[in-house]
């Protein structure tokens, strides 16, 4: 029962213990007489008696002196642990750094942004390291960026109504949600994100109050624009605008755009992509090209790629390019290899590594605009020996292995929840003689990765890759190659389970 409820049950003495009874609050009465009013002595108390003790045996063997006496840190592995972690609190508190962001708090995005880089990097080794430490192959030291600010080349931010300014003319807010909310909170600059996306939307904002251009209303379902999102080619500079609206016609378009340009013209491109659906998906289906080709291009590893508003790129390509030339490196290709890369988006990696080597390349993607995308790439680049697939990779990787075909590496770089137990069984079946496995998620990586060893591979690489700063993300490269088998193969185990 909780002191609450037994203040309210019973009542408090005046000595402060609690009872369980209305008795402790009362006072005498006429009623009541005590012996001490009654002029009577107080009754002595009764001494309890006490219970005889029973004699303690002794201890067998000498009394351990102080030596002998157990150590408290060095012996005690979860003691010596906590006494690590308090020491790293220790370290971030002095260390601790403040004022990078007005919102952080707010905003949820940046986890770690108070936190010195080398101390980021360093809790991300540990945390790779401990992941995979039942793998003999130490983890090479992570690969971190010279400079990680303004690393994100991509840039989404809503609208809302804001209130009217002091002459009653309507304003537009945006901003970034508040964590764990659809709250939009003021933010005029971040940290993390290119210099030039955020004043270019700010300027959007600004025209929409000025030609009367309501922003969508989630709660009602009204209104006409709904984001704008910014991406920067980092090589190229060039930059692209996609305001994304309820309708597929911005009102006084050319004026408005003519205005915008006249402010920003280092803008390249400009795309109207309509979302009339009450959704939390930010794209819709349909796009309109207001100016320019409609997409920018990045050179990236040697390869030049075509980015639209819709296609999967890389958010940070100076880390991409660096994740990139180390599985390409770790994959060790030779000419005339057949290489299959799983979950191929766009074919950034698979276009690179095909480029480079000769080898011949297959590409797998479910997404049917990536693959239209990878085809675009392959064609602006020269590669002709490379072919792009959709599909899931599980399903062809199946039908390859029932047809009795060979690979000879393999690129898989899955999506956070990982892969199949299915894709993997029959990656295994095609018995490629290296895997690099990429992944944004260590820990299912980790499991995944334990079903290849028991089908026959070996861990010999490990390298994390810092492609998040400031914030708890790691991505991590795993390199395998295939060895002994040290469980029974896949189909005698699924034939057992027949069986049974």
């Amino acid at each position: 029962m909780s002191d609450d409820i037994r203040e309210s049950a019973g009542g408090v003495r005046r000595d402060g213990h609690k009872g369980s009874g209305d008795a402790f609050d009362e006072k005498p009465t006429d009623g009541f007489r005590t012996r001490k009013n009654a002029g009577l002595k107080p009754q002595p108390k009764a001494v309890k008696a006490e219970k005889p003790r029973k004699p303690k045996k002794p201890k067998s063997g000498s009394k351990p002196v102080a030596a002998d006496k157990p150590k408290k840190y060095r012996e005690n592995p979860e003691r010596r642990e906590d006494s690590e972690r308090k020491d790293g609190f220790k370290e971030l508190r002095e260390r601790r750094v403040e004022g990078r962001c007005p919102v952080a708090k707010r905003c949820g995005g940046c986890e770690w942004l108070a936190m010195p880089y080398d101390l980021q990097l360093k809790r991300k080794q540990e945390y790779v390291e401990e992941l995979f430490s039942n793998f003999k192959c130490k983890v090479d030291p992570i690969v971190g960026m010279d400079d990680p600010k303004g690393y994100r080349n991509k840039v989404q931010l809503p609208f809302a109504a804001g209130m009217p300014d002091r002459e009653g003319r309507p304003t537009v807010r945006w901003g970034i949600f508040e964590r764990g909310t659809h709250h939009i909170v003021p933010c005029s600059e971040c940290y993390v994100e290119n210099k030039q996306a955020r004043p270019i939307i700010a300027t959007v904002a600004k025209l929409m109050a000025a030609h009367n251009i309501k922003p969508y209303d989630e709660k009602t379902g009204t209104g006409f624009m709904r984001y704008a999102l910014v991406r920067t080619a980092h090589a190229t500079g060039e930059i692209m605008l996609t305001l994304v609206a309820t309708r597929d016609h911005i009102p006084n378009e050319q004026t408005f755009i003519e205005e915008l340009l006249s402010k920003h013209p280092e803008i390249t491109t400009i795309v109207l992509n309509v979302n009339s659906e009450r959704t939390s998906v930010i794209l819709g289906d349909k796009e309109t090209v207001l100016m320019g080709t409609g997409y920018i291009e990045d050179d990236l590893c040697g390869c030049r790629f075509r980015i639209s508003s819709s296609s999967f790129y890389q958010t940070n390509p100076v880390a991409a390019e660096k994740l990139y030339d180390l599985a390409i490196e770790l994959a060790d290709l030779r000419p005339g290899d057949l290489v299959a890369d799983a979950y191929c988006g766009t074919g950034t990696i698979g276009l690179a590594a095909a480029k480079r080597s000769g080898a011949q390349l297959l590409g797998v993607e479910r997404n049917a605009d990536a693959v239209l995308d990878a085809r675009e790439n392959a064609e602006l680049n020269g590669v002709d020996n490379a072919e792009f697939i959709r599909g899931d990779a599980g399903s062809v990787f199946a039908r390859m292995a029932r047809a009795g075909e060979k690979l000879d590496v393999v690129f898989m770089d899955p999506p956070r929840a990982g892969s199949s137990q299915a894709f993997l069984a029959n990656l295994s079946r095609l018995g490629p003689r290296r895997v690099v496995y990429i992944s944004c998620e260590p820990k299912n990586q980790h499991r995944d990765i334990m079903h290849l060893v028991r089908n026959g591979y070996q861990v010999k690489r490990i390298v994390p890759v810092d492609m998040f700063p400031h914030t708890n993300h790691v991505e991590n490269i795993v390199m395998l190659e295939r060895g002994p088998r040290q469980e029974r193969p896949y189909r005698e185990l699924r034939d057992k389970k027949r069986r049974s």
